[in-house]
């Protein structure tokens, strides 16, 4: 038994309507869009090598020590995530014939394309650069008083996967999206 599918064209008085048209930015705001949800899957950040200090020199290794997370475990990759998935959204809508706005407020909606795809792009930056902050949860060990407390100090290395290095040229293509989507905007006369 084979699957048959097929295409329904929307139709207005008997005649086919018009598909709406996606311009380059718009297209590459969707494909980076999914590729960045995808990517936020992988492990994006992690750490290893962790040691404990005690005191002034009591210095303990932890054992096997590492743990990773996806985009999903930090607050500034998880609202990057959302802003990715909203601008994905926008363009669905677009692309399926609903009514989406031109201008929000004052400006064009281009225009805030591009400043969420630089926002997107500037979040997963920052956690590329800062990496991951853990505690001794992050290596499945109960957590002790701070150092101030006369407790410890946590130390390990910083780790980046594959997820964040993908994420971070997604998230690129967001803002480059925006760019191209702006500037077909203003080739059309409609800023």
């Amino acid at each position: 038994m084979g699957l048959t599918c097929a295409i329904i064209r929307a139709t207005e008085n008997g005649r086919p309507m018009d598909q709406p048209s996606l311009n380059g930015g718009e297209q590459l705001i969707a494909v980076s869009a999914i590729v960045l949800f995808l990517a936020s899957f992988l492990p994006w950040l992690g750490g290893n090598d962790g040691r404990i200090t005690l005191g002034p020199k009591n210095v303990a290794p932890l054992p096997n020590t590492s743990f990773a997370t996806n985009a999903w475990g930090s607050t500034l990759t998880l609202i990057a995530e959302f802003i990715g998935i909203g601008m994905l959204a926008y363009v669905v809508l677009k692309f399926v014939g609903l009514h989406v706005p031109d201008r929000v407020r004052r400006l064009s909606v281009s225009q805030v394309l591009l400043a969420l795809g630089i926002t997107t792009f500037a979040l997963v930056l920052i956690k590329f650069v800062t990496g991951t902050s853990a505690d001794l949860n992050s290596f499945g060990l109960p957590n002790l008083p701070a150092k101030g407390a006369g407790g410890f100090q946590l130390a390990f290395h910083k780790t980046r996967g594959l997820g964040i290095i993908v994420g971070l040229i997604a998230s690129a293509g967001l803002a480059t999206g925006g760019y191209l989507s702006l500037r077909a905007q203003a080739a059309d006369g409609r800023t």
